[in-house]
């Protein structure tokens, strides 16, 4: 018997012992994924031999362009200043005179003046997060006067609920939302040391529930532009592929209009077309970007 209890204790030892060394592996692999070298080898598997070049593009300051808010009026500021690619999303809705928008995610607000600029009678600038709302607020204000504001609503509500509450209403909404940001996460050492390979799947989660509020919220016919500047295939067209999954029957891909594809000639910006939608990318647009985005049609309305 003392000879059994003997080797069955150095069984358990030897066990335990493994079971020690697969967790002491398991730790060192987790680490590995994370922080910059991490980032760097995720991003290379993605990327390939452009991962060198796109990375060096990341880090330089974003191309921003004038764009001059032709409603604005002589006693205010008629020119905003915002990185080349971040003009598309909310052109590429393609606002007519008269229609109502909404902005699920606008801070800082650069996005929204450019969907008023085109003719939204009523635009409602959603931003969930009070200091970003009070920026929103801010750059709404220095751009427009009191009665152009009236045509202007800022709310602060989640905009993953949004199509609860309001369903088949807007002529265009705009889903632009929170990002992995890769381009200021090579800005900031501290952020970039916290990477890790979950951020963009955690993301991925509230992304999609923002995108499906956005098409609840658009009525028949309404367009929804969805986009990011992330340059992650799970925030972008892993995101658009799940709501077509999902709920492919109430929507269709739109193409670009002609006008929106000379101006990124204009701007010296390159469309990289995906399977859902396009990006712009730094190291092919001049270091405009990186933006993602994605334009869809609703077919019918959504009952609630």
């Amino acid at each position: 018997m003392e000879w059994l209890r003997l080797r069955i204790g150095l069984f358990i030892r030897a066990r335990n012992c493994k079971i020690r060394g697969m967790k002491a592996k398991d730790r060192q692999a987790r680490q590995e994924r994370r922080g910059e070298a991490g980032f760097n080898r995720h991003h290379e598997a993605r990327w390939g031999s452009r991962w060198l070049s796109l990375r060096e593009a990341l880090r330089q300051p974003a191309r921003k362009v004038a764009y001059e808010l032709s409603r604005a009026l002589a006693t205010r500021e008629r020119v905003y200043h915002l990185d080349a690619g971040s003009l598309f999303p909310p052109l590429a809705l393609q606002i007519s005179v008269g229609e109502e928008v909404l902005d699920l995610c606008a801070a800082p607000g650069g996005k929204s003046l450019v969907m008023w600029a085109a003719g939204a009678s009523r635009l409602i600038a959603n931003e969930v997060s009070d200091p970003r709302r009070a920026r929103l607020k801010a750059t709404l204000h220095d751009f427009l006067t009191d009665e152009q504001m009236l045509e202007v609503k800022v709310t602060g509500f989640d905009a993953q609920k949004w199509g609860l509450h309001e369903a088949n209403v807007y002529d265009a909404v705009l889903a632009d939302v929170p990002c992995s940001g890769e381009r200021h996460l090579l800005q900031d050492a501290d952020e970039l040391q916290s990477w890790s390979p979950q951020r963009s799947s955690q993301l991925a989660i509230r992304q999609y529930a923002i995108l499906a509020s956005a098409l609840t919220a658009a009525k028949p016919g309404g367009r929804i532009a969805y986009s990011t500047c992330s340059i992650s295939e799970d925030e972008n067209d892993a995101v658009m592929a799940k709501l077509a999954k999902r709920r492919g029957a109430e929507f269709e891909r739109m193409d670009l209009p002609q006008e929106l594809l000379a101006r990124a000639n204009d701007l010296r910006v390159e469309l990289e077309p995906t399977t859902w939608g396009y990006w712009i990318l730094p190291d092919r647009s001049e270091n405009a970007g990186p933006i993602y985005f994605s334009l869809v049609r609703k077919s019918h309305a959504v009952s609630m």
